[in-house]
């Protein structure tokens, strides 16, 4: 497409864009197990009390996807746990959680629609990058799982930029680096609100990403049920799409 043929920088999102939400799938893998064996209440209880707890808790630089402590605090409460005991259990489910999410990463179902975008995207010349909102240990951790950081010339979490996501000065740390002008610059996400408007502001191209409905839930930190006041470039469904356009 024309509007693209100077691009010489794609920046991603990392949730919900390269990676979807992990957190309800891993519920469903061993981790209601084994908390309802340790609380002893039913899995439903437990389910129910996570994902509550999930959308209450919510911080600056909060890590949903590779879960932290206070949201386990939070459900082991609703749980009916006491404080004292929460203190070293929450320490265990955490470990649970995050060996069950490296494992989901290792056999992930995007992996090779996420390769051989990012390898033909490298391949045209395309210099890489990630935002995300979140801690850096989420965000190195994952796309290292995943075997995907290499292929990234910059990436920054919003812990490491001291700002979130649309705070306009983590997207100009990127063009810093990048020594680039906005309008060769395009920026890929799924947030019609922390994704959408800074980038256009700057100058720079946007492409929304739509994940699939069983992802798009609207939280406290993403909302999609929303008008967007400015226009994406593109919407795509499919990263693989971006090879159309490059």
């Amino acid at each position: 497409m024309e509007k693209f043929q100077d691009v010489r920088v794609v920046i991603f999102d990392y949730g919900n864009t390269l990676v979807f939400d992990p957190f309800e799938d891993i519920l469903d893998r061993r981790l209601v197990k084994f908390v309802s064996s340790v609380v002893r209440k039913s899995e439903n209880k437990v389910r129910e009390a996570f994902i509550q707890a999930n959308k209450e808790i919510n911080y600056p630089y909060v890590t949903h996807f590779a879960l932290e402590e206070p949201i386990v605090w939070r459900a082991l409460e609703k749980l009916g746990v006491k404080p004292s005991e929460s203190a070293f259990l929450a320490l265990e489910i955490i470990k649970v959680y995050r060996t069950e999410y490296k494992k989901m990463l290792k056999s992930y179902k995007r992996k090779k629609e996420i390769e051989n975008t990012l390898n033909y995207l490298r391949g045209n010349g395309k210099r890489l990058g990630v935002i995300s909102n979140g801690r850096a240990i989420d965000l190195y951790s994952i796309l290292e799982w995943l075997g995907i950081r290499k292929y990234f010339d910059f990436t920054i979490s919003s812990e490491e930029a001291g700002v979130e996501k649309p705070d306009k000065r983590i997207f100009l740390k990127m063009l810093n680096f990048f020594k680039q002008k906005p309008e060769k610059c395009v920026y890929v996400g799924d947030d019609p609100l922390r994704d959408m408007p800074t980038p256009k502001k700057l100058g720079m191209k946007m492409i929304l990403y739509k994940p699939p409905k069983r992802y798009a839930k609207t939280m406290p930190w993403r909302k999609y049920n929303v008008k967007m006041k400015e226009k994406p470039d593109l919407v795509i469904k499919n990263l693989t799409e971006l090879k159309k356009i490059f």
